[in-house]
Formats: structure tokens, sequence, C-alpha cells
């Protein structure tokens, strides 16, 4: 039932007449739970201090209750026992100095009455409609998680979750992301263009003809006739080493400066476009589940700028590889294979480092342009869309990059033939005209070699980018100090090896709280199941209490 009179409860009552039992016979703020609160005064209904107690069993199975301190000085006994529904009883000082006796402090909370007994009343109203912890079953929903929930929605009443400044973000985000979210998304990026390029090689050399092969010397016929596998091996070697020779740092430099610059903007967007978080995030109960709210948010902003971000890293970490670097590298070449396999090697290196460039400021240029035609459009970050934009993108990305590799490359060519001795000059000038001959049906069969690798990898980026973004939030919520409460910890008697924790002044936070949770549900030996259908629990009670109207008062 909501609430009836109780004579005769487990436990000490000073005033028998003030016991109630509050359960889900009727409805919320109906019945004699409700008039009696309806009487009393603020000072009764403010909770100033509240403390989980252990009771030693005979039956070695603890049970644990709840001491609420009133600011009026009146004294509550709140407690679940076996087979009955939520009990609350005033006690006296008298017996409350034989409570704490005989039993155990685990945590007092300083609420210094930011907290309304009817707040708790009706988390026990919610307990008492939840489908799995109406049960008294002492298996899992018994007196310790019945303390938990009263404490744990006590705390957030007194610490309502809020966005962190975006300088503490961006700072934690800088100080200790970045890196190895750089160091991710290099490998990620190079991994992939490296494929992009190899595989466009591997095509051409399938499709190129007699004019192409006549053009090459003994040594590169030799390495144009290997199979597939070893000719990619091959390739991968040579575009790696200009890696090793500084390009992978100014990746890394150029990766870093644009996260920055990304970062705060999705940011700033994000909260833009969200004035309410602070509301959003209140839905949860726990920070572990804060991912939940922020996720959406995040990927929403993030699927914006994805694409040109890349691109804009990726490009600006390649750009000082003009023209003349590449036929410097051609002409001077200290590639490791170039003896082996011929002098004119360099030139391969030095024409498809340029079509790599070329393809890339290309695909910077038409996904800047895509991104700008969409501004003021919200985007769908369910995954379905995700994937068709990803698709497009690319689609876009690769014929801009075809024509910016086919400039870049003919280009290059053109200069790095003119260091060639004069009677080479001819058979290469047939090669390379059949190679741009069969240019675009090169790239359109590479398209289909690679397109949903580099989707795939645009995805894993974009996976790893939302990962760190939750991460730095849920840090930043749990180690703030800004939202904490005063506590005091108490002291396992049965472990004489630990010293005291309840220390005058100490404070925790959300974060602490939860962690102290946990870590007592371990010493009690709750096993993970029964931990995680209890924490489940929690969270669906903090949300229906918040859901019901405040009792009403006279």
């Amino acid at each position: 039932m909501m609430a009836s009179s109780l004579n005769s409860l487990d436990g000490p009552s000073s005033n028998p007449e003030e016991s109630h039992i509050v359960g889900s016979e009727y409805e919320w703020r109906v019945g004699s739970l409700s008039e009696w609160y309806k009487g009393l005064t603020t000072a009764q209904t403010s909770v100033d201090r509240l403390q989980i107690r252990k009771e030693a069993k005979t039956d070695d199975i603890p049970h644990w209750f709840v001491v609420l301190y009133m600011q009026d000085r009146s004294i509550y006994r709140f407690e679940r026992r076996e087979s009955q529904n939520q009990s609350l009883r005033k006690v006296d000082e008298k017996t409350m100095q034989e409570v704490d006796q005989q039993t155990e402090l685990e945590i007092e909370l300083f609420l210094d009455g930011k907290v309304d007994l009817g707040a708790l009343l009706a988390t026990c109203f919610a307990i008492s409609r939840d489908d799995s912890a109406k049960d008294h079953s002492q298996t899992t929903y018994h007196s310790l998680f019945f303390s938990w929930t009263i404490l744990m929605v006590a705390a957030r009443h007194c610490m309502p979750y809020e966005v962190p400044p975006p300088d503490s973000l961006r700072k934690r985000a800088s100080e200790r992301h970045y890196l190895p979210l750089t160091n991710y998304i290099v490998n990620q990026a190079t991994d992939l263009f490296l494929t992009i390029v190899v595989e466009t090689i591997a095509v051409f050399r399938n499709k190129s003809g007699a004019a192409v092969y006549q053009g090459l010397d003994p040594f590169t016929r030799a390495t144009w006739a290997l199979p597939n596998n070893v000719l990619r091996f091959i390739c991968r070697r040579a575009f790696r080493t200009r890696l090793q020779f500084g390009l992978r740092k100014q990746l890394e430099r150029q990766i870093s400066e644009v996260l920055g610059i990304k970062a705060s903007e999705v940011l700033d967007e994000a909260l833009k476009r969200h004035p309410d978080s602070n509301a959003v995030l209140n839905n949860h109960m726990w920070l572990k589940d804060l991912d939940k709210a922020v996720e959406p948010v995040l990927r929403a902003e993030v699927v914006k700028v994805l694409w040109s971000t890349i691109f804009d890293a990726i490009c600006g970490g390649y750009g000082d590889i003009d023209r003349p670097t590449l036929v410097r590298g051609a002409t001077h070449s200290n590639l490791k294979f170039t003896f082996i396999l011929g002098q004119r090697l360099p030139q391969y290196y030095a024409v498809w480092n340029a079509a790599l460039h070329g393809g890339l400021c290309g695909a910077r240029v038409r996904t800047e342009e895509e991104d700008r035609g969409n501004e003021g459009i919200e985007p769908d970050p369910s995954d379905a869309y995700v994937t068709g934009l990803n698709n497009k993108m690319f689609d876009l990305a690769w014929k801009a990059a075809s024509d910016g590799a086919f400039k870049e490359a003919q280009a290059v060519v053109k200069l790095t033939q003119e260091q060639l001795r004069p009677r080479l000059r001819e058979k290469r000038e047939l090669m390379w005209n059949d190679v741009w001959r069969i240019w675009p049906d090169v790239w359109a069969e590479a398209q289909s070699i690679t397109q949903q690798k580099s989707v795939d990898c645009v995805d894993r980026i974009m996976k790893r980018v939302l990962e760190t973004g939750v991460k730095v939030f849920k840090e930043e919520m749990s180690e703030s100090s800004t939202r904490s409460i005063g506590a005091r910890i108490g002291t396992n008697k049965s472990d004489k090896r630990k010293k005291s924790r309840s220390t005058p002044g100490e404070s925790v936070s959300n974060g602490v709280l939860q962690e102290l949770m946990d870590g007592i549900m371990k010493r009690e030996k709750v096993n993970s199941r029964q931990a995680a259908l209890m924490n489940e629990a929690l969270s669906r009670i903090w949300t229906e209490s918040r859901r019901l109207p405040p009792l009403a008062k006279a």
C-alpha cells in the first residue's frame, strides 16, 4: 500500500504512530503518507545528514538501513527488510545512540538540507512499482540495494550533472588524448593511402600495353612482371621510405593541429545546438552511461566535418611535397631498391607521390565545398545515414582526386623526363602517353577495389574520434571537484588493519561515490550479474522517481 500506520515493525521505534510503510497499493500522492507529509514543515522534510549503517545478523547475512537526520533534529530509520515493503520510522536520540553502538557506519553524507524527504519517498514508490526491484528477495534487491539506491538518489539531487567548462575539456583532450588519437589517425590514414596508391599502380600494370612495357628498362620490366603481391610489397616499401624520412612527423604535427582546431569547433557547435545539455545528462544515473547522452550529440557534429577534416590534416601534412622536391627525389634518389630494380624506379616514386599529393589536394577542395554546401542542414547521425554519407563523400573525393592526381602526375613526368638521357625519352614518352590513355579506366577500377576499404577506414577513425571525445567528457565529469558534498566514510570493524577514513571535512563527488558503491558490492561478494541488475534497476528508479510530481505541503 502507498502508506499505512504500523504498530509493529522490526527494530525499535519511539514513535510508532509515525511509522509508515511505503508501497504502491495507492496512487502517488494519495493516502495517509501523503497526508502526513503535507502536515510537515520545511525543516521537518529537509534532510541534514544521511547515513547507511550495517547491522550484523546471526545468520551471517548483514542488514543495511538508512538513517535520516532532519534539520528539525528529528531522526528516521529508513529500511527494507525481507518480505516487507520499505518502512520509515521515527526514532529518538537515545534509541539512535544504541543503534550507533550496535551497528557499523558505512557512509554518511552531509546534505545540509539540499534534499527533501519527498524525493526519497518518491524513490521508494518507484522501487515498489519497478517490475524487478519490487521483489523483496534477499538475493538481489535486498537491503544493500535499497540503502544505496536511497543514498545515490540523494547524492544526485545534491550534485546534478553539469557540462564541464569547454576550456577544461580542451585542456584534458590536449594533454592526455590528442597524442594517441593522432598516432591512430596517422596509422590508419597512411595505410589507407598507401593501399590506394599501390592498388592503383597494380591496376595500371594489369591494364597497360606494350608501349608501357617498352618504356621500362630490363630490371624494371622484371619488376613489372612480378606477381601482384610482390609488386605491392615493393611499392609499399618504397613509399614507406618517404615516411621514414620525415613525412610521418609532418603528418603527426599537422593532424594534431587540425584536431585541436576542429575539436573546439565541434564542441562549440554541440553546446550551441543543445542548450538543455545539462538536462540531457541528468536523465542518466551513472557516469559510465553518459556516453548514451554525449555520443549522439558529438556524432551529429563530427559527421558534418569528418571528411574535410581528414583531407585537411593529411593534405596539410603532405603539403611540402611540391614538384621540385619530387623531381630532386627522382634524380638524386637514395631508395633502397633503386640499384636492384633500375635507375628509372625513382621516376615512378616521384610520379605516384605526385599523384597522391595532387589527389589529396583535389579531394580536400571538393570535400570542403560539399561541407559548405551542407551548412545549416541538420545531419542524421544514424548508422544508415553515416554509411550513405561516407560512400557519397568517397565518390566525390575520388573523382576530384583522379583529376588532381592526373594533373600533378603529368607535370612531374614532364619535369623528370627532361632529366633522362635523350635516347630514353622517346620510349618513356610513349609509355606515359599510354598511361594517360588508360587513366580513367584505371581509376574507375581502382575505386571499385578501394572504396569499401576507404569507407571502413573512415568509419574506424570516426569511431575512435567519438570514443575519445566521450572519454574526455566522462573523465572530466568523474574527476571534477566543482560538484562535491561532505562525507564521512566508515571503517569496516572486521578489518583491523584498515585505518579510519572518517576524517572531518572529507568530500566526495559523484564519481567517488559510484566507485565506492562498486567496491562495497565486491566486498560483499555481490556477483557481476547481480551488480549489473542492481545498477540497471537503480537507473530506472532514478528516472521514474524524477517523473513523479512533488508531494504537496499544506
